[in-house]
């Protein structure tokens, strides 16, 4: 954002600096630096859909992996306590 920030800027300047200062050139001046903006803000909104897009991704992704390592260690959990269950019932009753 910043670089894009600084390339408008810099865009600008060099236009206002190289332009002569008649009524017409300033109408085209003017053009031209709203063409500019608005091409600008094409790419930053087009970036942020990616970014948006990508980060929602990786949040799904991840909450996936956790929904999958939850159900694997529910799933340990219960083998665990049916083999303890088991070994238990197997177990003569000391008396």
């Amino acid at each position: 954002m910043k670089t894009v920030t600084k390339l408008m800027m810099a865009t600008v300047l060099g236009l206002t600096l190289a332009a002569p200062a008649s009524a017409n050139s300033l109408n085209n001046l003017s053009e031209m630096t709203s063409d500019l903006l608005s091409r600008q803000l094409i790419e930053v909104r087009e970036s942020i859909k990616v970014q948006t897009k990508q980060a929602l991704e990786n949040s799904v992704r991840l909450v996936a992996e956790q929904m999958k390592l939850s159900q694997n260690t529910e799933q340990q959990a219960e083998q665990t306590v049916s083999a303890e269950t088991a070994n238990t019932a197997a177990q003569p009753k000391a008396e």
